[in-house]
């Protein structure tokens, strides 16, 4: 029940700041907005993000060694 009640005055408070705050500040408010919704996101599914984090050294690896063959393939050809 308080999660519930925590929600609903989350989504009055960015409710509000839109619409006070939109004319203001021009965009600002809306990436606040979105920044603070994706932090939200992320904190309620931690474990999700950390086996994301935990993939990026893999991908990381990968691309970079797609990127040494295409470029030691492009050295090879020119120096035929």
């Amino acid at each position: 029940m308080l999660l519930v009640q925590l929600n609903a005055g989350m989504e009055y408070l960015e409710a509000g700041l839109r619409q006070n705050l939109s004319g203001l500040l021009g965009d600002l408010p809306a990436v606040g907005m979105m920044t603070l919704d994706m932090a939200e996101h992320t904190a309620w599914h931690w474990d999700n993000v950390q086996l994301a984090v935990q993939a990026v050294p893999m991908v990381a690896t990968g691309l970079l060694l797609v990127t040494a063959s295409v470029l030691l393939n492009e050295r090879a050809k020119t120096a035929r």
